[in-house]
């Protein structure tokens, strides 16, 4: 049994985007939804002096892209749902209460997804060596407290939770 997977890059925290080009498609082809969601969002590690425009441009993503995508999602149309969260949540970094405060938002609001019947779970991703945030921002592994994880130990880190009753995981 194979599946369709559907790349889909959109600003998510539009309800009208995230039902045109998301969840429509899927429902009225009588297919099973499988939402992996990541809600990538810019970071600004500003100490001091954050402006509340960069500050919503960090957090908004997370925040209303999640609630927009759980709000559309009925538990009879998702198989699951994954949040691409980060470990940042468990420790916090100077300058990211923003970031920390969105991620932080994702794993609640996965709780919540599955107090109402929806496969939801959250993983805290550290950072991968060859793609994403850490690589962006050039965050080597002596840096952080947890060590990269290749693309290869993140897919088979995700097959994982998908695979297991297990959420709010840090892969490493």
């Amino acid at each position: 049994n194979g599946a369709l997977i559907s790349f889909i890059g959109s600003l998510i925290t539009s309800v009208e985007t995230v039902t045109t080009f998301i969840v429509s498609p899927f429902i009225f082809n009588d297919d099973k939804v499988i939402s992996i969601e990541e809600n990538s969002s810019a970071t600004n590690d500003a100490l001091i002096n954050k402006e509340l425009k960069t500050f919503n441009q960090v957090i908004s993503p997370k925040m209303l892209g999640t609630i927009t995508i759980g709000s559309l999602l009925q538990k009879d149309e998702v198989e699951f749902m994954i949040l691409f969260s980060s470990m940042q949540t468990l420790f916090g970094g100077a300058g990211q209460g923003d970031y920390t405060a969105g991620n932080s938002f994702m794993d609640t609001y996965c709780k919540c997804l599955q107090s109402n019947g929806i496969n939801a779970k959250t993983v805290n991703w550290p950072g991968w060596s060859e793609t994403g945030m850490a690589v962006d921002f050039q965050v080597t592994d002596d840096m952080v407290m947890f060590k990269s994880l290749t693309n290869r130990r993140a897919i088979m880190a995700l097959h994982t939770v998908i695979t297991h009753d297990i959420t709010n995981v840090v892969p490493g």
